[in-house]
């Protein structure tokens, strides 16, 4: 019997989009953003712009990021 792997919400990969979209609902700039996330801005346009991808320690950030704005949203 095998079993499926547990995956944690922040585990799953985000997208640039819902990145973006987050932003915009919280009002914050990428450069402030970044500095909430604690890191670069360089580093966080890049995740924006899909041009790298987050490394797993920031995801968890990024996901309650996310959550954060869906709440803001009603969702």
């Amino acid at each position: 019997m095998t079993t499926k792997p547990v995956h944690l919400p922040w585990e799953i990969a985000t997208t640039p989009a819902q990145l973006r979209a987050a932003r915009l609902v919280l009002k914050k700039s990428q450069q402030t953003t970044a500095r909430i996330l604690g890191v670069t801005h360089a580093a966080y346009s890049r995740w924006e712009n899909g041009h790298a991808t987050p490394a797993p320690d920031r995801r968890e950030k990024l996901w309650k990021l996310i959550n954060l704005a869906e709440k803001m949203q009603g969702k």
